[in-house]
């Protein structure tokens, strides 16, 4: 049997996040207050539990920065098309010309990559990175189809975050708690039983973050023959 761990859509974490939040009608919490706390799931895990990705950059002549989604890169390759080419090394700080560095999640290149001679000696030069990324939030114009990039270990860290963010705004506004105990399945929730609620969610998101802790692998390399 195959192992699928499909990322959930926006629609499908929205729709569980509002039961687990017993708001399944979102008389309490707007959809707009459910992907507002889904996105700040998605930043807290990115954190801990980046995504590993490999993308490819296009080379551009006589340009030396290149924004990115990664936040560390272990391995940036090049190539010509279909044809690999070399590996770059990691600018280990002894030369701005060295190799490749991050700052941030600007990529910047060693410079003779850029030169005219790269252009004239190969067709389609392009660069293939590979380390850890951040995941892409969900517009705030989303209609609900947005593929989310959470496996199952991160979706569920989410929830738990989300969860402590919507409990920790219950029990610090005294309206949108009545608000959500005025529901038939919350009227006989209590601000004790809440806080225990929001201690569970607490606890819970702190284990999975604790858990899901990722070592980065160092970056690597030798240099490359232009």
């Amino acid at each position: 049997m195959a192992y699928t761990d499909s990322p959930p859509l926006h629609s499908e974490l929205k729709a569980t996040l509002a039961s687990e939040l017993r708001d399944p009608g979102h008389n309490t919490f707007s959809e707009d207050h459910l992907t507002q706390f889904i996105n700040d799931g998605i930043v807290e895990v990115n954190r801990v539990y980046p995504l590993h990705l490999t993308d490819d950059i296009l080379l551009v002549q006589d340009q030396f920065l290149y924004d990115t989604r990664f936040t560390t890169a272990y391995r940036c390759e090049m190539w010509d098309g279909a044809t690999f080419v070399g590996v770059i090394p990691y600018n280990d700080g002894d030369s701005v010309y060295g190799g490749y560095d991050l700052h941030g999640t600007t990529l910047s290149v060693p410079p003779v990559l850029a030169t005219e001679t790269v252009f004239t000696t190969y067709a389609d030069p392009a660069l293939k990175l590979t380390g850890y990324a951040r995941r892409q939030l969900i517009p705030s114009d989303d209609d609900g189809t947005f593929q989310t990039e959470l496996d199952g270990e991160a979706a569920l860290a989410v929830r738990w975050f989300a969860q402590y963010r919507a409990f920790t705004m219950l029990l610090s506004d005294r309206s949108l708690f009545k608000q959500w105990q005025s529901e038939s399945n919350n009227s006989d929730v209590s601000m004790p039983m809440l806080l225990n609620l929001w201690q569970v969610a607490r606890s819970e998101w702190e284990r999975h973050e604790a858990s899901m802790r990722t070592l980065r692998r160092v970056p690597v390399g030798s240099p490359v023959v232009i």
